[in-house]
């Protein structure tokens, strides 16, 4: 029987990952070592990125936008969800009493690619309430201290793909009553797509995403997707789908992924 130790998984997409650019967050990483468990926001990091992206707005409108993102509040997650995606695609209007225009504070550059911050960070332990259990996502790809991707990540023991629905049950599955999405809600306020695999599937989805709409990502660059015995599943979900979060950001403002071909030929299209 074929067996990939989920470590390995874990291991090789971060590799991946860091070959693209993205920063890896260490053990001794100082955010990690002096926040509360129930922090999921990189509060330091997102003020500095904020800064180089919103260049000559006061501190303190910069750090008012930080607070209207942590204080996110509706009793449903996808509520919540929404209003920070809305955020994250067309920036938070900030009042300004000493201005006669109230600033659009950006929280990614799209323009400029390389004006923001790609981090990738794996096994972080959360808890955000006393009566709730302790939670550690397998990978969370995080952009200017905003926790973006959750990654969930099975070993390899089977074919009759159970493992990725187990990874897919674990996130929360479609509920807000069971797994990741309510032990640790917050984390999902940000949350733009999920991925589960067990290192040779892999598989896409949104917040609202029932399992059999999770879908692989087969392209990079829009060419024919690949055989279902193709070896290299999880460099192709990498370097295409992880590579162009951006694209995916701006034209998914719906927060409905679909099948991937429909999602690559979108990208293509407009890219051209």
């Amino acid at each position: 029987m074929i067996k990939f130790c989920e470590t390995n998984v874990e291991k090789t997409i971060i590799e991946l990952l860091v070959d693209l650019g993205y920063s890896y967050i260490t053990e001794d990483n100082s955010w990690l070592q002096e926040r509360t468990l129930s922090t999921f926001i990189n509060e330091q990091v997102l003020l500095e990125q904020l800064f180089k992206i919103n260049k000559g707005v006061k501190t303190k409108i910069l750090e008012e936008a930080i607070n209207e993102i942590k204080k996110i509040d509706h009793p449903a997650l996808f509520e919540r969800n929404k209003i920070f995606h809305n955020y994250l695609v067309d920036g938070i209007t900030i009042e300004d009493y000493d201005s006669d225009v109230n600033p659009l504070i950006k929280l990614v550059d799209f323009e400029h690619i390389e004006n923001n911050l790609f981090e990738v960070g794996n096994q972080i332990k959360f808890h955000e309430f006393s009566n709730r259990s302790t939670r550690i996502p397998d990978v969370i790809i995080f952009v200017n201290g905003l926790p973006l991707v959750v990654m969930e990540l099975k070993s390899f023991q089977s074919l009759d793909g159970t493992l990725l629905e187990d990874a897919y049950k674990q996130i929360g599955g479609h509920s807000e009553s069971d797994g990741y999405r309510f032990d640790i809600p917050t984390l999902f306020n940000y949350n733009t797509f999920n991925v589960i695999s067990d290192g040779v599937n892999s598989k896409v989805g949104t917040l609202t995403s029932k399992f059999d709409r999770y879908n692989e990502w087969k392209s990079v660059n829009g060419e024919l997707g690949y055989k279902d015995n193709y070896a290299f599943k999880l460099n192709v979900l990498v370097n295409g789908l992880l590579k162009i979060i951006f694209s995916l950001l701006i034209r998914i403002r719906a927060k409905i992924l679909k099948s991937w071909h429909n999602i690559i030929n979108i990208l293509v299209c407009v890219n051209q």
